[in-house]
């Protein structure tokens, strides 16, 4: 049985994982049958760096537009936070915060006109307030409301 999930587990890794990253622990003759599953992932620890700190200022790049390629503000919100979380993993030091989020999606609707009435609401709210958890309860209630005024006027 344990033969069995071990070869499993290898075979998981090895349809997962690019060839590039592996081929070294590859044999001719027994392929990669002979590497239990633990050996694998060690050599890719060791020959994986991860994020590369250049990917942040892609991804800074990208958020700028991140508004236009979605549906609606919860994924709008989504996206922004998971941009937020691969910072975290490419540059801990460099990561983005909330107040970054806040700048990001302020500008971005700011530029696109989206929501004119949350964009009002948001500058009348004082500097305490301007928060990323309100940004986003701002935003959504305001899709909302603006989905219904949508449904109402035809």
């Amino acid at each position: 049985m344990f033969n069995c999930a071990e070869r499993k587990v290898r075979n998981f890794i090895i349809t997962s994982v690019e060839d590039t990253w592996i081929c070294e622990l590859h044999n001719p003759i027994m392929g990669y049958s002979h590497q239990p599953p633990r050996a694998i992932m060690t050599h890719l620890w060791a020959s994986c760096s991860g994020l590369h700190y250049l990917h942040t200022l892609a991804l800074r790049d990208k958020m700028r537009t991140l508004h236009l390629e979605v549906q609606g503000i919860p994924e709008y919100i989504n996206a922004l936070e998971d941009a937020q979380k691969c910072s975290k993993r490419a540059d801990k030091d460099n990561a983005f915060n909330n107040h970054f989020l806040v700048v990001i999606a302020r500008a971005a609707m700011m530029s696109s006109q989206r929501l004119p009435r949350a964009n009002w609401k948001w500058e009348d709210l004082s500097q305490d307030e301007c928060t990323w958890a309100k940004w986003k309860t701002l935003y959504k209630e305001e899709e909302s409301k603006e989905k219904v005024r949508i449904l109402a006027t035809g």
